[in-house]
């Protein structure tokens, strides 16, 4: 699946395909400001529709791959007013627990 914001502004969260990349460590690691602007997007796409979303959750653990995107994951969820869920293991900085 594609970005739903225009690929160039989010370009290093894409392969060359233009689709994200099927591991999420692959290219994004320290892209905060990029994952930033495709999680507004995406939620912003869901609440044109009439989609409120009932809570945000970080697929494939994308946004708990360091504290820079943990911390866009948390500053969104706040100012949408949507809870968030949050990893179960304590680790969830390190590459080994990221999945």
């Amino acid at each position: 699946m594609g970005p739903v914001a225009p690929r160039n502004l989010v370009s290093s969260l894409v392969a060359a395909d233009g689709y994200f990349y099927p591991d999420p460590r692959c290219g994004c690691a320290c892209q905060a400001r990029r994952s930033e602007i495709e999680l507004r997007a995406q939620i912003d796409r869901a609440i044109s529709m009439d989609s409120k979303p009932a809570h945000l959750d970080a697929h494939m653990h994308a946004l708990y791959a360091s504290p820079e995107l943990f911390a866009v994951f948390i500053k969104v969820a706040r100012e949408y007013k949507c809870p968030s869920a949050s990893p179960a293991t304590r680790n969830f900085f390190s590459r080994g627990s990221a999945r």
